[in-house]
């Protein structure tokens, strides 16, 4: 793949743009040095505990805490309790996912998510590939345009994999520090020639270095859908050497 293409730098200098002919980096290459940074952490499990709060229009729930587990090889476990203290569970690997709740068991559909795809790795070179092939794939699913643009956010500069423009699928990555900052993709089933279709959520990945999550994981995370507020994780704790027990992952 040419690797020399047209980019766009937004809003860098005195809120200027210009398009230049330069080198600018594909898709592939901006996943690789994400899951890179994430191998680097020489970690093959992480576990984090977040405080959710959702929001019906501007009200919110009761918050209550939800435990995610990235681990190698692209497996994810989510578990909560509800208000009548039932236990929830969702477990995904690259392909398969698992719903758990209460005594009840069911195969579901896969929602593919790309900090999933890239957090959920290991220690060694081949993760790192893996990590990268299956950030690749949901880019791919979701429709991300190859183009790769620069821009703001939050005060980072960032690469833009998939391009500038209000609804199209993106990835926002910081460009020195290589951490997820943003995602946009569209919820709406559309054919691999197609452009894709709302409803389009938005994922931002806020306070990355925080004294609680460090480069594991940010501080807050904020999902919003046609620009509408859904979700808000707020970061605990980080657990780096959890104890790990391979039932809770089995997807069968």
């Amino acid at each position: 793949m040419n690797v020399t293409r047209t980019f766009v730098v937004v809003g860098l200098l005195c809120g200027t743009v210009a398009t230049a002919a330069a080198y600018a980096p594909y898709p592939g290459y901006v996943m690789n040095l994400v899951a890179a940074k994430r191998m680097k952490q020489k970690l093959d499990a992480i576990r984090v505990t977040l405080k959710r709060t959702e929001y019906t229009g501007t009200t919110p729930s009761e918050p209550y805490e939800v435990v995610v587990t990235f681990r190698s090889g692209g497996r994810v476990r989510r578990e909560w309790t509800d208000k009548d203290g039932v236990k929830h569970a969702r477990i995904h690997d690259a392909t398969r996912a698992l719903a758990v709740d209460g005594d009840k068991k069911q195969k579901t559909a896969l929602v593919p998510d790309v900090f999933d795809a890239l957090w959920a790795t290991g220690a060694d070179a081949d993760e790192r590939e893996g990590a990268q092939n299956r950030a690749v794939a949901v880019l791919q699913g979701w429709g991300v345009k190859e183009d790769v643009a620069f821009a703001r956010t939050d005060g980072r500069i960032a690469w833009v994999v998939g391009g500038l423009g209000n609804n199209v699928a993106q990835v926002w990555v910081d460009k020195d520090d290589f951490l997820p900052l943003r995602y946009v993709y569209g919820e709406g089933e559309h054919a691999p020639e197609e452009p894709p279709k709302g409803p389009w959520v938005e994922v931002r990945l806020k306070g990355w270095g925080s004294a609680a999550g460090g480069e594991f994981h940010p501080a807050r995370t904020e999902v919003y859908r046609d620009g509408v507020l859904m979700r808000v994780d707020e970061l605990v704790k980080v657990d780096v050497t959890p104890k790990l027990d391979e039932r809770e992952f089995k997807l069968d």
